[in-house]
């Protein structure tokens, strides 16, 4: 017995670049409405305010918005094939195990087209805090990277020679502080402890990464 299940997928970096777009968009326009609001209502109140003050009577011009939604996520449809058969016992599937199999595949469907979803959204809320991140917090990281490695440079180049050693090969000299550079640099991913590691291990919390070979 074979069962296909055909479900939409919107875990793509299409999907969470044109979801991002929508988001931002979405947002805009609706903090927009609000002022709009905001603003009516303010302009409605001076004006009854003024006409109690004058003792005449004002009508308040009620004024409604409709906010946008946002949009459903870009999708492609996936297909699978599930198969089942009777582990070499000569007899058919019963018509009940055949439908509580097929009531099996849709609930999967639908809970694997709910999780993507979910999954999408969590890394489009994640894009969006990182884009309204303030740029100092990148810059001190970058300053602290810099410093911690130029230190690392400086101790080694403070380090008097020892007495009788051949003259060291300059060409030699670059090439093992570069060597250094990279290994403090390195460091700086270990679990715990390096500047670096927090930054490494949110890939962990994303489920869309784009160009995965690479990273």
């Amino acid at each position: 017995m074979s069962v296909p299940i055909i479900y939409d997928s919107c875990l793509s970096d299409e999907a969470l670049d044109s979801a991002i777009t929508d988001y931002l968009k979405v947002t805009a326009e609706n903090e927009r409405l609000e002022r709009e609001l905001a603003a009516h209502q303010a302009d409605q109140q001076a004006k009854l305010d003024a006409a109690v003050a004058a003792g005449d009577t004002y009508v308040v011009e009620e004024k409604e918005i409709e906010k946008l939604d946002f949009q459903p996520f870009n999708c492609v449809q996936k297909k699978f094939l599930i198969c089942f058969d009777t582990m070499g016992q000569d007899c058919e599937i019963p018509e009940e195990n055949r439908r509580a199999v097929l009531e099996t595949v849709q609930i999967f469907r639908e809970q694997w087209e709910r999780a993507e979803v979910e999954c999408l959204t969590q890394d489009r809320d994640r894009r969006i805090e990182l884009m309204n991140r303030d740029p100092a917090i990148e810059t001190e990281l970058q300053d602290k990277i810099s410093e911690v490695i130029n230190k690392a440079v400086e101790d080694v180049l403070n380090v008097e020679p020892v007495e009788g050693a051949p003259p060291v090969d300059e060409e030699q000299k670059q090439l093992d502080l570069s060597n250094l550079r990279l290994t403090t640099q390195s460091d700086m991913f270990k679990p715990k402890k390096g500047l670096l590691y927090d930054s490494i291990a949110e890939i962990a919390n994303l489920h869309v990464i784009k160009m995965p070979r690479i990273v």
